[in-house]
Parts: structure tokens; C-alpha cells; sequence
């Protein structure tokens, strides 16, 4: 495939892109599938091929491949980028034809799946210099055609393929409506397998904007159409539908995976948040950025009190006239007035500071624990703060009563991302055009004195935050000032859009490296899984794992200690778990290799295990080693107790019990007899025993906001605890947007292996 004619008027760097798309089905025992087990298969590669002005060329495989093992799917998503040091030739073309003839014929020749295939083709030819895997993150946010930042930065000279990759995939999903054009580009790729679709970056022309918002377009609608399209194309009875191929894709495992364990439903909460400098998204999910500086309506009620309004400024290490910080937020929640500032709060015209635990409200209750905030409301609504010395960051969470009733920067939540950008006459704005945003959008929210809900010092108001010409200019970063603020954003555990993308325009513009922690909360706090089946414990960054202390996996069990003194371990799942409906959960351990000093009753081995809900974080959790069970002193916890060794009375209440233990959003303490809960035990059968035993805990919703938390042990019917009319998120002080889920244990003088075998989640729906 050569590049057209039209690369020729464009200017700096040069792009030719095509895309071939390959749907294969397979049978039992083909080459594509050699697992006997298998009934069927299904493998969908994405081929993208591209070179840049400076004779460098790259060919993107993207593959998803779904089969029936034993009557259940498995659904796996891999990407490889396999990079030349000269452009793109026909030696290239060549190799990738022949690949395809092949695959046509069914011809793998031994490799495992269509990707390998392809690398293997391609790793043979004169120029080939290296292959790499594609972050499972990143190729779900293409497909996705979700907002990638970066590109929306005015355009300087490209350097690398990856960066213009970023550009290809940056129209954001709410601007890729299925218009005639584009669905032309869209099927013609499809039906003809072999396609092309154009664009070129750095240049002028209104021909090279036009062709660079088609390709957007097409390759982010591509995956719409691919399903059903291509496999009546090339295969009338092909029974694989559109449906099949989003589902497989929503469910995809990643690249280290096994197909023993699945992940479901990994989506985004229905939150309004804004963080970092800031980045705004709207209870209906669009994401944009936001730099106006002065006081703006966040959101507000259309019909009553209920508001929030937010202020931006422009501070170090950002004074740079182009981008602001969140420092502060007003509330009228209908019956109080609060002004949060990241170093002392307002409670209806009463300041203080931070000092406080928990502070009652006319309707509702205010937390704080470390650097987190969190107000209360009635009907599960929340405000969680993220408090910073000169600036914070905050999510909000409303009950659906509020849909289709609100306005501001946060959008109306009606459910539809597309009509969020709009101004407060109800004009649309597009939000990634800079002309646009400023000043028109910007000052359409901004308040008035008489609307103010700030606490203000003597002297100032709302005009003394007001600058009207901010931005001075949009963010441009330098290549090489980019590519360090990336390396630092994924060293940072940053990874999906546009977190990432955010990630790195905030740390390459205030060069503080600090700041890639903020965008790694708000993505793993956004981010909900809805279930999740452990059969085989392979890798903790696979299975979306957060470990702790001596935690290791061994022979597919996780080992959260081994029989040696003063160890301590806990694991937690890195993404939120929703529990406003309920929840089922189950895990298998064994406790063996009993060893060390004797407890109170004669008995050796400890301390136990212990099941965490907690609304913390799964990241820098404060953890202490021996005795404490791997979760003495963390904050906004619950813990279900496995003790296995019998403390002195004043330490524990009852022998050989499962307990809760919370101090609600203080630190919490493994003190059986400080907890904030009485539940109700049973004398529990000795689970130390080196014998295998299921864990069984049930979360059932029983009323308006309270619930019944029931533990059974084994095959017996009958709880073994019960702990009646609770609500797990008011107790520990949380958001409301669902709990982390973790695992944790502990050895001292006495020690013991604790061995977790399977781990289940599932959310009432």
C-alpha cells in the first residue's frame, strides 16, 4: 500500500496509515487454538501499519480472541508494536500480505495466536529492530476511542510513531457520531479487509485537519461495526455478532491473564470530580480540562438549594499564565453552608481547622483522616476531598433522584456525555477548543457576589479570584520534557486514559513529580470492578493486585506468610468493589506449619487471617509488620477477624472466634474489644487444622441504607457471625462510590503458613 497523493501538500512530519482487519473462526483442535477443550474460537486482529518523516515505520497488532473452555468464555486482549529503523517498504507490505493469505488458509505455521504470527513474519525482514507489548490500558482506551490528552495540545513536531499513535486515537468518544461519512470510511475498511484510512499532522491545510477528524472518527467507530460487519463480509454464517465481540471486549483479560480467573464490568463510577490542574469529568463522563480562574458554579440544583461552587487560582509550581489549581469548594447541601480550603474548613460561617475526626452537621457528618475529607449526606450522596497544602482535589456522589435536575461544570447527569459541554444560556461549546472555552464558556459560570457561598476574609470577594484573560495561551510540552513526565506518570502505576495523558501534561508543566500521585487516586478511584472469580493466583499486576509485605505467589496459591516469626502481608484489589446493593463473597485457605511460642490456652501458631473493606486506597496503605494483622492502625476500615491465636482476656474476648474489628474512620486496632460493633458469634471449629476451608460471607441490603453482613464458615448453614442493621460505608466514613477489598494477615512469635487458595466478588445487582 503506498501513501496517496494527498501527503504531498503537508508539511513537517508525514503519516500513512492502514488498517487490516482479520476475523477468524476455529474449531476444535485448529492451529489457532491447540487446547483439545476447546469448542470454539474466535481471534479479531487489528493491524495498523504507519510511518513517519524520519524513514522510521511501525506496525501496531492488536488482537481479541475469545473461546469455550468447558461451556465457559474466556476472552484475552494483547497488543504488540514491532518497530523498524528504515520506513515503510514493500518488503513490509509484502510480508503482511503473505501473513494474511496465510491466516486465510489457516495456516498458522506452529504460532499460538494471530499476533505471534504476524511477529514472527515480521521479525525476519531487513530493518527490524525491535517488538514490544502495548499496555492493556492504553489498547482498550484506542478501541474505546476514549479522550486521549496529549493530542489535544497544539501540534509540534512528531518524533516517534507512539506520538502520532496518540494522535490518531485522540477524538473523543462523544465527537465520533456515526455520520454518513464517516460510516462510509467505517464499512469500507470492514468490508474490504483491506483498507485505508488517511491523515498527516503539522500541516496547514484544512485538507490535513479534515482528513486527520475522518481517521479519528473512523478508527474510533471502527470497533462498533467490526462484529457484525466483517463477519457477514467474510463469513455469511458466522454466528460471532457485534454484541459478542463489545462483550468479549468489556471482558477481556490481559496480556498475563489466566483464563481460570475472570474480572467483570471494569467501568467508571457516576461521580463528578475534578483533580490535578484540573481535569474535570462530568457526572455523564465526559472529561475535559477546565484552567478558568476565579469562582465558577461546579453544580447546582435546578430544583432546590443544593449547590457547589469552586474556585480556581493559578499557584506554584504552575505560575506559568496557562494552567490553575482547585483551592476551594462552597456547599449549600439544603442545610448547611461548609467552605473547604485545603488548611482550614468553614462550617456555617464558623471556621476551624483540621483537627477534628468526625464533626456533626445539620444532616449529615463530616470525616477526616489524614489529608481525606468526606461529608455525608442523606440518600447516599458524598463529597470526598483530597486536601493539599496550597490546592485539592474532589469527587462527588449523587443518588439518581438528582438526574436530568442539575447544571454547571459538572454537567446536567442525564446520562448523556454529549450534551455536557454547554454554557449556562444552554449554548453548545466544544470543550477541546481552546477559542471556545475561554472566554465564553468560562465566564458564563461564573458567579456573582449575591450567588457566593465562599467565606471570604476582610476586604476580599469574589472579584479579588477573578482574572478574565486565563489561559493566556494553551499547554504546549516539548517532546523530550514529555517522554521524562511519561516515564514518571507510569513509575507512578498511571496507566488507562486519560488518566495517563493527564498525568503527564500535569507533571511535564510543573516539572514536581509529586503530582503523578494525584492522578493515580482519581483513576483508581473512578475506576469499578463489579466481580471477580481467583481460581489461580499467577500475578499480582495481572490480577489488578496491590501487595503488601511478604505476601508472594507460589504454585498458584497466594501465600500471605510463610512459617517464619514477625512477617506480615496484605493484598488489596486495586479498583473499587460496589456494595450499595449488597454483596457475595467467598475464599479457600489453609492454615498449616504450626510453630513458635504457645497462647493463653496452650496452643502454638498465629495470628490468623483477616478480610479488609475499606475506603483508604489501595496504594501507600500504612502498615505495620507482626501482631497487628496487616492492618492495625489503617483508617476507614473493616475488618472480618480469623483469629488463630488466644490473646490474654484484656486483648480478645472470646477464644477462637471470627470477629469485626472497627474504629470507623479512625485507625482501626486489632483490640477484639474496642471495636465499635457487637456482632453476634458463634464458637467457631478450629480452622488452623492444615485443612482446606471456604469462607462464605454474605451482604444483604434490609431497609432504607442498612443491611446484614452474615459470615459462614465451610458447608454449615448457620452463620457464624451476624452483624444486623449496619451500613458498611457509613461506618468507615465512605463516598458511597463503592469499598477496596483486601486481604491481610500477620505472624510474631508464634507463626503459622496462611495460604489463600480461591478469592469472589460478586455485587448484587
Amino acid at each position: 500500500m503506498k501513501c496517496p497523493s494527498l501527503f504531498k501538500s503537508c508539511s513537517s512530519t508525514i503519516i500513512c496509515l492502514s488498517i487490516l482487519m482479520i476475523l477468524s473462526e476455529c474449531k476444535k483442535a485448529s492451529n489457532l487454538d491447540p487446547d483439545p477443550v476447546t469448542a470454539e474460537a474466535y481471534t479479531s486482529t487489528l493491524v495498523i501499519q504507519a510511518h513517519n518523516g524520519l524513514n522510521q515505520a511501525c506496525i501496531l497488532l492488536i488482537g481479541l480472541s475469545t473461546k469455550i473452555v468447558d461451556e465457559k468464555k474466556q476472552a484475552d486482549l494483547t497488543g504488540r508494536i514491532i518497530y523498524f529503523s528504515l520506513n515503510y517498504n514493500d518488503n513490509i507490505e509484502s510480508a503482511l500480505n503473505s501473513a494474511t493469505y496465510d491466516l486465510d488458509h489457516g495456516n498458522l505455521d506452529g504460532a499460538e495466536s494471530t499476533i505471534s504470527f504476524f511477529e514472527k513474519k515480521l521479525s525476519k525482514l531487513q530493518g527490524y529492530k525491535e517488538s514490544a507489548d502495548l499496555p492493556q490500558n492504553s489498547i482498550r482506551s484506542f478501541l474505546n476511542g476514549e479522550t486521549v490528552q496529549l493530542a489535544n495540545q497544539p501540534n509540534q513536531k512528531h518524533n516517534s510513531v507512539e506520538d502520532i499513535f496518540f494522535s490518531i486515537f485522540s477524538t473523543p468518544a462523544y465527537a465520533q457520531s456515526p455520520s454518513d461519512e464517516v460510516r462510509k470510511i467505517t464499512i469500507d475498511i470492514i468490508r474490504a479487509g483491506i483498507g485505508m484510512a488517511v491523515g498527516c499532522f503539522g500541516g496547514p491545510s484544512a485538507g490535513c485537519s479534515k482528513s486527520i477528524q475522518n481517521m479519528g472518527k473512523a478508527v474510533g467507530n471502527l470497533w462498533d461495526f467490526i462484529g457484525e460487519n466483517i463477519a457477514k463480509a467474510l463469513n455469511p454464517q458466522n454466528p460471532y455478532s457485534a454484541e459478542n465481540f463489545q462483550n468479549d471486549l468489556a471482558n477481556s483479560s490481559g496480556n498475563t491473564s489466566s483464563g481460570d480467573n475472570t474480572q467483570t464490568n471494569n467501568s467508571e463510577t457516576k461521580t463528578g470530580s475534578g483533580w490535578g490542574d484540573p481535569h474535570i469529568s462530568t457526572f455523564d463522563g465526559l472529561f475535559y480540562d477546565f484552567q478558568g480562574f476565579g469562582e465558577f458554579t461546579l453544580t447546582k440544583s435546578t430544583t432546590g438549594k443544593f449547590e457547589i461552587q469552586v474556585r480556581q487560582q493559578e499557584v506554584e509550581p504552575y505560575s506559568n499564565g496557562m494552567v490553575t489549581l482547585t483551592t476551594a469548594l462552597a456547599i449549600n447541601t439544603g442545610s448547611d453552608i461548609i467552605c473547604i480550603l485545603p488548611k482550614s474548613i468553614v462550617i456555617n460561617g464558623i471556621a476551624s481547622s483540621y483537627s477534628f475526626s468526625e464533626k456533626p452537621l445539620s444532616n449529615g457528618v463530616i470525616a477526616k483522616v489524614d489529608n481525606i475529607l468526606s461529608i455525608r449526606l442523606p440518600g447516599q450522596e458524598a463529597l470526598r476531598v483530597n486536601l493539599f497544602d496550597d490546592s485539592i482535589d474532589y469527587k462527588i456522589v449523587l443518588n439518581d433522584s438528582r438526574k436530568g435536575k442539575l447544571k454547571g461544570l459538572l454537567g446536567n447527569f442525564d446520562g448523556v456525555a454529549s450534551n455536557d459541554a454547554v454554557t449556562n444560556t444552554g449554548k453548545s461549546i466544544n470543550p477541546f477548543a481552546h477559542s471556545e472555552m475561554y472566554p465564553e464558556f468560562a465566564d458564563s459560570w461564573r458567579i456573582l457576589q449575591n450567588e457566593s457561598l465562599f467565606f471570604y476574609e476582610a476586604g476580599k470577594n469574589t472579584s479579588s479570584y477573578t482574572v478574565l484573560n486565563y489561559p493566556r495561551e494553551k499547554p504546549a510540552i516539548a517532546y523530550d520534557r514529555r517522554q521524562w513526565a511519561a516515564g514518571v506518570c507510569t513509575a507512578n502505576g498511571v496507566s488507562g486514559e486519560p488518566y495517563f495523558s493527564a498525568c503527564v501534561m500535569d507533571v511535564a508543566l510543573s516539572g514536581d513529580i509529586n503530582v503523578a500521585k494525584r492522578a493515580a487516586t482519581a483513576e483508581e478511584s473512578k475506576s469499578v470492578i463489579t466481580g471477580f472469580e481467583i481460581n489461580n493466583f499467577n500475578d499480582f499486576a495481572a490480577l489488578d493486585l496491590v501487595a503488601y509485605g511478604d505476601a508472594k505467589i507460589k504454585d498458584g496459591n497466594l501465600y500471605l506468610t510463610e512459617p517464619l516469626g514477625w512477617q506480615a502481608s496484605g493484598i488489596y484489589k486495586k479498583y473499587k468493589m460496589p456494595i450499595n446493593k449488597g454483596f457475595e463473597l467467598h475464599f479457600e485457605f489453609t492454615i498449616n506449619q504450626l510453630g513458635g511460642i504457645n497462647d493463653h490456652i496452650g496452643k502454638t501458631g498465629a495470628d490468623g487471617i483477616a478480610l479488609l473493606f475499606q475506603d483508604y486506597g489501595s496504594r501507600n496503605i500504612p502498615f505495620r509488620t507482626g501482631g497487628g494483622m496487616g492492618y492495625l492502625d489503617l483508617p476507614r476500615s473493616l475488618a472480618i477477624e480469623f483469629d488463630t491465636f488466644d490473646n490474654t482476656p484484656s486483648l480478645s474476648e472470646v477464644t477462637d472466634g471470627v470477629w469485626l474489628n472497627t474504629k470507623g474512620v479512625l485507625p482501626n486496632s486489632v483490640n477484639d474489644a474496642s471495636t465499635l460493633l457487637k456482632p453476634i458469634t458463634r464458637v467457631m471449629p478450629d480452622y488452623s487444622d492444615g485443612k482446606r476451608h471456604i469462607v462464605k460471607v454474605n451482604y444483604k441490603a434490609k431497609g432504607l441504607e442498612k443491611y446484614i453482613l452474615e459470615v459462614f464458615f465451610d458447608e454449615d448453614p448457620k452463620p457464624y457471625l451476624t452483624a444486623d442493621n449496619i451500613n458498611i460505608e457509613e461506618i468507615i466514613g465512605g463516598d458511597n462510590s463503592g469499598i477496596y477489598l483486601g486481604l491481610t494477615s500477620a505472624t510474631g512469635l508464634a507463626y503459622e503458613n496462611h495460604i489463600i487458595h480461591k478469592w469472589s466478588f460478586k455485587a448484587i445487582d
